[in-house]
């Protein structure tokens, strides 16, 4: 199943201060069907969170407390008015307190939802203001691997970090619906693309594979009623 990508529409001024921050790439997950069989650990315990229908966004800050606010392409002047600095806002000084802990550049990567955005009549998601919520965590100049790409049963998982945040600043990030722990088939895959419009976009599966980290399982019904 394959999906053009329509342009954001309603996002408010995206005047760009420059790319994304080096190291970090543009978010984006594989759809099942265009791995091989071969790449999956199959028969392995992997989370499943619910895909979003928004826009990526991610938040940068260094250890001496310097923020970058990014949609999926570019870094944004932060004063100006959008959603994703608006969805970013109350979550710097949460992003800064991380960076200066870790003494890491810290990137928390998410999906921002709200009135307007991706608007379409199976998209539940698009209502309300701007939204940042939290599906990944990165840390684009560790050398360690699993610490760069937040490796899912590790330390350096959004969900880990989310607890580390508590203890320092008494909140947590909000994070994407999380739908719990499966054991990964190929049918858990197709029951996935299988599922109603109703049920949103897909699902998003985290793996402890370096070789497959993430990956998605779109619904082919919810695809087929976009617009």
């Amino acid at each position: 199943v394959t999906h053009w990508e329509a342009p954001i529409r309603n996002v408010g001024d995206m005047k760009a201060s420059g790319t994304l921050i080096p190291g970090l790439w543009k978010t984006d997950e594989e759809n099942f069907q265009n791995i091989k069989d071969g790449e999956f650990p199959f028969g392995e315990e992997v989370l499943v969170t619910k895909k979003l229908d928004g826009t990526s966004c991610s938040i940068s800050s260094d250890p001496e407390g310097n923020v970058h606010v990014m949609s999926r392409s570019n870094s944004l002047y932060l004063d100006v008015d959008n959603i994703y600095n608006r969805a970013a806002k109350p979550l710097i000084p949460l992003v800064q307190a991380l960076a200066k802990h870790y003494n890491e550049t810290i990137v928390i990567r998410g999906e921002v939802c709200g009135d307007r955005i991706n608007a379409s009549k199976v998209n539940l998601d698009c209502h309300g203001e701007p939204t940042f919520n939290l599906y990944a965590t990165v840390f684009p100049y560790a050398k360690d691997m699993a610490q760069r790409i937040g490796l899912y049963g590790t330390q350096w998982h959004f969900l880990e970090v989310n607890k580390v945040c508590k203890q320092l600043t008494g909140q947590e990030i909000k994070t994407v619906p999380i739908e719990g722990i499966e054991v990964l088939t190929k049918k858990l895959l197709e029951d996935i693309s299988n599922m109603p419009k109703e049920a949103g976009e897909g699902r998003v599966i985290n793996t402890k594979s370096l070789r497959l980290p993430h990956f998605k399982s779109k619904s082919k019904e919810y695809i087929m009623y976009l617009g």
